[in-house]
């Protein structure tokens, strides 16, 4: 299995659009430039060992452009230790691994949720920070996700960042992380975001405090 992204040059006057088929024609991910005439560097997409797919190039525009200028679409594969997401990753089940202490993707339109994992490979429980940069970070909504618990949501919990903090993560356990565009934000105010996710991780003692303790069911000891 591989990473493929592209590459697509700006064209004077288009908004290009590059969009990932499988082998039947069914679209798995799209993006588009963030204006016209903008050059566009998609998100890896995972492609599985021994099948095929198929890549469109188009105006996302429905209105025919007028410029007869040349495009140039370039294809890079990775493998799976790219510190990037992988689409499609917009499910729990799809999350992208963060494999190393970072990792980089894209929030690509507005409607677009981005589901990361991160798996504590330690004998013993830690406490995990997660934070999250971005030149859009204002736009943008940070979620850890425990299994069978509500989203601990994260929205101006610091500044020019979100960050993740304590949250506890048992030997073994997966912390499934969630990036979307907040839910008020104006269509005409949404610009794709691209984002960095770190991960910083220490080792939990019982001085800890520790995530979810919202409520007196959840309160730590003291």
């Amino acid at each position: 299995a591989v990473l493929v992204s592209a590459k697509l040059t700006g064209v004077e006057g288009v908004t290009g659009a590059v969009s990932f088929h499988d082998a039947a024609g069914k679209e798995i991910h799209r993006e588009e430039a963030g204006s016209a005439g903008a050059a566009l560097e998609t998100s890896p997409v995972f492609v599985a060992a021994g099948t095929s797919f198929i890549i469109c190039v188009a105006s996302a525009r429905p209105v025919p452009p007028s410029s007869r200028d040349y495009y140039d679409l370039t294809l890079s594969f990775s493998d799976l230790s790219h510190r990037g997401e992988a689409e499609p990753n917009n499910r729990p089940e799809n999350a992208s691994r963060i494999t190393a202490d970072s990792l980089t993707g894209q929030i690509s339109t507005q409607q677009d949720v981005d589901y990361l994992v991160w798996v504590n490979k330690r004998d013993y429980p830690v406490i995990v920070n997660a934070t999250l940069e971005s030149p859009q970070v204002a736009v943008l909504r940070l979620e850890a996700v425990r299994k069978d618990d509500v989203a601990l949501v994260f929205e101006d919990s610091a500044v020019a960042q979100e960050v993740a903090e304590n949250i506890r993560v048992e030997a073994g356990e997966q912390l499934l992380l969630a990036l979307r565009v907040r839910p008020k934000l104006r269509k005409k105010d949404f610009k794709p975001a691209a984002y960095t996710v770190k991960i910083n991780e220490s080792q939990f003692n019982d001085d800890s405090e520790f995530e979810n303790n919202g409520n007196a069911a959840r309160a730590d000891t003291l």
